[in-house]
């Protein structure tokens, strides 16, 4: 008679995205490209030949770029503006070769002009903001133009005085935020590469680049530092000791941006993770010992990792962070023994991810999960229910603009089994050479799902979607452990089952041994006590 023990052993590896509000790495202001050979949308062309001062012209459309360096790799943003039929835009670092000085508050600028051909191009570009009262002109000014401004800032022109005596246009502003003044715009954020670092002889139609390509590198290479755990309960006589020191991941994935404005109104948002050597090893071990019919749990956290944020003053935040934890269920437990697994899930190099948070759906190539695993391995006759479970979790968000974006990549690779143990006079395990009296018959399962969710930052608790990518199932080989006596005439083999187990179970209930006597004890315990939980 065989009695019958279920255990599982289970692993997940969860990448969410949700806001990091650590220290970030701030991008600082990068020079704008030449402009020449790029026909400009200006107010005017009657003064468009002049080219030494066509950075005065207002513009229905402009761009401004950032850059950044994380890790000796130069990160890079584009933020393209594009204004109504009242409204057009300067930005003040263009022409600053042209300017004696700039004085700003919050609700007014005075710009100051070297020379009177200038001051007099600017009048005559500028002087459309004082015929219509809605007509306003958003002028920008580059970090420490005002003297005062750690970033780039927007102000808000309603009218203008032109002093000629001291080459000044003063202006009537506000001082706003981008969000505020901007109402259609395309948002790109990521890493380039050296060789296509921001250049400021080249001209834009060159710089573009398709939004996937611009990432930022995100480190996944950690090794989960977890030593020997000790639990116990002395009421219980039970202890538990846990480790995994062949448990971590590697590799990296590069994070794209993208988001695309029409009129206050969101028209394309998308995350683009590219994986680059990404693994991750899950080899725990859990000694147990004890005798109780409860169920015992815990959950702790290995390690936060501190990726840094990334941010443009009034534009984006963006941040990452990676928790690991470990958690663990056992019960009921009758017996001593140690049990292990392990479980390899790999990327290909270059799988590319893009998930759109808008419609939401998910396009991806080569993000099929590469499955290894390992016998589960038991070094003794035990009963026991066991649930292990790993987590890395890398958590990330955009607040762009006034918009916030949130979604989620879940990685879970399982790896159970069923242990039956057994005794039988013709001995248990069909590769069992000793032919012993008991043993363990392992019927292992494993896969992994690879999943998608995407949540608004304002209703993180209501996904719009959950989207599944991959789910694989993996055929491991059945096992059979042998402990115990061995049949005294091993030389005989038993016919066996497809299982590997012994098919002649004629006295499986009547052995005379100490053994024996204890399986049926631990049996008879098991089923006769009401199973309640301990947490």
């Amino acid at each position: 008679m065989a009695n019958f023990l279920r255990f599982w052993l289970s692993f997940g590896l969860l990448i969410t995205l949700s806001l990091q509000q650590s220290a970030p790495l701030v991008f600082r202001d990068a020079e704008p490209p030449k402009i020449a050979g790029k026909q400009l949308l200006v107010r005017g062309a009657r003064y468009h030949n002049e080219s030494h001062h066509s950075h005065l012209e207002p513009q229905r459309k402009d761009s401004f770029y950032w850059t950044a360096s994380q890790n000796g790799q130069p990160a890079f943003a584009e933020f393209v503006v594009e204004t109504d039929d009242d409204t057009s835009v300067v930005s003040m670092e263009r022409f600053k070769y042209l300017l004696k000085s700039v004085h700003c508050t919050n609700t007014s600028l005075a710009v100051d002009f070297k020379n009177q051909k200038s001051f007099e191009y600017t009048k005559r570009a500028w002087k459309w903001v004082n015929e219509i009262e809605r007509n306003t002109l958003i002028v920008v000014a580059g970090t420490g133009q005002c003297g005062w401004n750690t970033h780039r800032l927007p102000f808000a022109v309603s009218k203008i005085e032109f002093d000629d005596h001291t080459k000044t246009a003063k202006l009537q502003a506000r001082r706003s935020e981008w969000k505020d003044v901007f109402y259609s715009f395309e948002l790109s954020v990521g890493r380039v590469a050296k060789e296509e670092v921001h250049d400021t002889c080249v001209a834009p139609q060159h710089m573009k680049r398709k939004e996937h390509e611009k990432t930022l590198t995100m480190s996944f290479d950690h090794l989960w530092d977890l030593p020997q755990k000790d639990f116990s309960t002395p009421e219980d006589a039970f202890s538990l000791t846990l480790s995994c020191d062949q448990c971590g991941t590697k590799g990296s994935f590069e994070l794209g941006f993208y988001l695309r404005n029409e009129k206050h109104v969101p028209k394309a948002a998308t995350f683009t993770l590219t994986a680059h050597g990404v693994s991750a090893r899950i080899g725990p071990k859990l000694t147990l010992s004890g005798d109780f019919t409860e169920e015992y749990s815990q959950q702790f956290d290995l390690a936060k990792i501190p990726i840094y944020g990334y941010s443009i003053p009034g534009v984006l935040d963006l941040g990452p962070e990676i928790v690991f934890s470990l958690g663990f269920s056992v019960g009921p437990v009758s017996g001593s023994a140690s049990i292990s697994s392990g479980i390899d899930i790999s990327l290909l190099d270059s799988a590319e991810l893009k998930i759109d948070l808008l419609s939401p759906h998910v396009v991806h190539s080569g993000w099929t999960p590469q499955v290894r695993t390992e016998p589960v391995k038991v070094d003794a006759q035990i009963e026991a229910g066991v649930n292990i479970h790993a987590k890395a979790a890398i958590q990330l968000a955009a607040e762009a603009l006034g918009h916030g974006f949130e979604a989620g990549v879940n990685l879970k690779p399982v790896l159970g089994a069923t242990l039956s143990l057994s005794e039988s006079t013709a001995g248990v395990c069909a590769n069992d050479e000793k032919h012993h009296v008991f043993g363990v018959s392992v019927a292992p399962s494993a896969g992994v799902s690879l999943n998608a969710e995407i949540t608004r930052a304002s209703d993180k608790g209501n996904p719009l979607a959950k989207l599944t990518i991959a789910d694989l199932k993996e055929a491991i080989p059945d096992a059979c452990v042998g402990f115990g006596p061995v049949v005294a005439n091993s030389s005989l083999p038993a016919k066996r089952d497809s299982s590997g187990m012994a098919s002649n179970q004629s006295d499986a209930d009547s052995l005379p041994t100490a053994s024996s006597s204890q399986v049926h004890q631990r049996y008879h315990r098991r089923h006769h006590h009401h199973h309640g939980r301990r947490h």
